[in-house]
């Protein structure tokens, strides 16, 4: 009996020893895989952060346009009208209400396109 104690005490060990390098084994493989997926998310987050501030370079690139637009069209002429300008006294009326009306609808065009840009930039 003494010898079947003891075997099954020798079986107990060894099995106890097996479940602990088991365990070890299965806790730095989860560590290994937990510290892959870090470093992907980490990797993610850069290239959205990238993505959103690219959209806000080209957003605000349109923008800038935009406004460089609305100062040459809209108020280059009515500085030109209020100095009685040489240039602005020979366009014609109907010429210079259709340039500044160009510019202020190419204006907006860029700055909605400019808004698009940062609305889709950010939805991701």
């Amino acid at each position: 009996m003494a010898d079947k104690d003891s075997e099954e005490e020798k079986i107990k060990e060894q099995l106890a020893a097996i479940e602990k390098e088991l365990a070890e084994a299965l806790d730095d493989d989860l560590a290994k895989v937990g510290e892959d997926i870090n470093n992907d998310s980490a990797t993610l987050q850069r290239e959205k952060d990238l993505d959103r501030e690219t959209a806000r370079y080209r957003a605000n690139a349109l923008d800038r346009a935009s406004t460089s637009l609305v100062t040459i069209g809209v108020f280059t002429p009515m500085i030109g009208i209020l100095y009685h300008s040489s240039v602005v006294a020979v366009i014609q009326t109907q010429e210079l209400v259709g340039a500044v009306f160009g510019c202020l609808v190419v204006a907006f065009a860029l700055h909605w396109v400019g808004r698009g840009f940062l609305e889709t930039g950010f939805r991701q």
